[in-house]
C-alpha cells in the first residue's frame, strides 16, 4: 500500500515527528497520523512540504534521495549534506516556495529526471562548496528565481548554456577571486540582477571571448 507523506510542521526532515502520513494523496479518508518514519524515494508515493513550514536537511539524513516531491514552503539543506532527486514516474521535484541549498542538489541520475520550479518559486544556493540543479531536466517559470549567494573564495555553480532561466540574482558577498562562468550562462527568461561586493570580479566568458547571450527584459548591475 503506497503511503503518502506532508508535513506536521517545522522541523527536521529526520524527525518522525515532522512528517504526518496517509495512504490518501489528499489525506481526507483516511486523515494523516503521525509517521514513524522520515519519508525517501522508497518508503513514499509522495513528499510535500506544506506552505509555511520549514524543514531542514541535516547530516542525520544525508544522503537523502527523494521523488515525487513537492515543496510549497521552505525546505533548508544544510552544511554538508546532499539531496539527490530520484527519477520515478512524472515530476520527481516540484518546488512552489523556497529551498536554501547550503551543500549539494543532485539530479540522481544526471541524464533523465524532471525538476519543475514554478513561479514566486527561489532556489538559493546560499554554500560556496556545493551544486545547483541544471540542464534540461529542469524547467523553470519565468517567474522563478534562482539566488548565487555562496561563492565567496571563487567557485562557480554549474549553469548550463542550453537552459533557460527565470530570474537569476548574483549577490555574494566577499567574492574575493575572479569567477567566470565560460558561457554556461547564457539565456535568462526575465532579469538579471548582479551585485558583487570584495576584490573578485564576475565573468559570463574568459577574457578576450566572445558569447552571446539572450536576457529577456533587463539587466542590473
Amino acid at each position: 500500500m503506497v503511503t503518502y507523506y506532508r508535513s506536521a510542521g517545522n522541523g527536521n526532515w529526520s524527525a518522525n515527528a515532522t512528517w504526518l502520513v496517509s495512504t490518501d494523496p489528499s489525506f481526507t479518508t483516511p486523515p494523516g497520523v503521525a509517521a514513524t518514519f522520515p519519508p525517501n524515494y522508497i518508503n513514499s508515493g509522495g513528499i510535500n512540504i506544506q506552505s509555511g513550514h520549514v524543514v531542514t536537511v541535516t547530516t542525520a539524513s544525508s544522503p537523502l534521495l527523494i521523488d515525487q516531491t513537492v515543496v510549497n514552503g521552505t525546505m533548508v539543506v544544510n552544511n554538508s549534506v546532499s539531496v539527490d532527486v530520484n527519477d520515478g514516474s512524472g515530476t520527481d521535484f516540484t518546488l512552489n516556495g523556497t529551498v536554501n541549498n547550503n551543500w549539494n542538489f543532485y539530479i540522481n541520475p544526471t541524464s533523465t529526471g524532471s525538476l519543475l520550479f514554478n513561479a514566486n518559486s527561489v532556489f538559493s544556493q546560499i554554500g560556496s562548496g556545493g551544486s545547483t540543479p541544471y540542464g534540461s531536466l529542469v524547467t523553470w517559470d519565468p517567474d522563478a528565481t534562482l539566488m548565487i549567494s555562496g561563492i565567496g573564495g571563487g567557485t562557480a555553480p554549474g549553469f548550463s548554456s542550453t537552459e533557460t532561466y527565470g530570474n537569476v540574482e548574483w549577490d555574494v558577498t566577499g567574492q574575493s577571486t575572479t569567477v567566470n562562468l565560460t558561457g554556461t550562462l547564457a539565456n535568462i527568461g526575465v532579469r538579471f540582477r548582479i551585485f558583487v561586493s570584495g576584490a573578485g570580479a564576475f565573468r559570463f566568458t574568459g577574457s578576450g571571448a566572445c558569447q552571446t547571450f539572450t536576457i529577456a527584459i533587463d539587466i542590473l548591475i
